[in-house]
């Protein structure tokens, strides 16, 4: 009788395991995004308003800047006709914006005006420019007005509409990606026993974790 119930015990938690793998898989590879290809057609298809004319851009290494220079290598030029910059994120310092997209595949700076609006680019200064912090990065959702926003080695959840902001805490976390296909934002958390990436929504709403 004990050995029939111990094997039922092990086929049941064999089973467990087996369920928790599959769903972990299918976790993955719905917030994942498979490679450049989406990227790309996914994460800069926002889209902001531009003058029409000739832009200077730079293709970096990192979605970063050296934010303390006065101006930063423009090597390149493109043209816009549309109107249109199709952009990914952004950073704001307290005097300048820089923009960051993708051209011919390679990741490309802008030094130019964010989308924001004034009063929200107030906002965001006024809530996050303290205690000798002089840059945030920006990652918009589709609905541009939700924002994870990058203090140092902070998140935050941000409603430009309400003015709410929501600490992502419970542990050192670091930005792998946002999925604007599924309109999440992916963060894996650092902790030294736990290697778990955690996918969140545009409310700062966990939805699952996988490894």
């Amino acid at each position: 009788m004990f050995k029939k119930i111990f094997t039922a015990l092990i086929y049941l938690l064999v089973l467990i395991i087996f369920i928790l793998a599959f769903k972990n898989a299918l976790n993955k590879h719905k917030y994942t995004l498979s490679g450049l290809d989406e990227i790309i057609k996914y994460n800069c298809s926002l889209v902001m308003n531009v003058e029409n004319k000739l832009y200077d851009y730079d293709n970096v290494k990192f979605f970063k800047s050296n934010y303390s220079s006065d101006n930063i290598i423009t090597t390149n030029q493109i043209k816009v006709t549309n109107n249109e910059i199709k952009y990914c994120n952004y950073a704001i310092t307290i005097n300048q914006d820089y923009i960051f997209t993708y051209i011919d595949n390679k990741k490309s700076i802008f030094k130019i005006q964010s989308p924001l609006s004034d009063e929200s680019r107030t906002f965001l200064l006024n809530s996050f420019f303290k205690n000798g912090v002089t840059d945030i990065t920006v990652y918009p959702f589709k609905d541009t007005n939700k924002l994870c926003v990058q203090v140092e080695r902070a998140y935050y959840f941000v409603d430009l509409l309400s003015k709410s902001i929501k600490h992502l805490d419970g542990g050192r976390f670091a930005i792998l990606q946002v999925n604007l296909k599924e309109n999440v934002i992916i963060i894996m958390k650092m902790d030294i026993l736990e290697g778990y990436t955690y996918v969140f929504d545009e409310n700062g709403e966990f939805i699952c974790k996988f490894l």
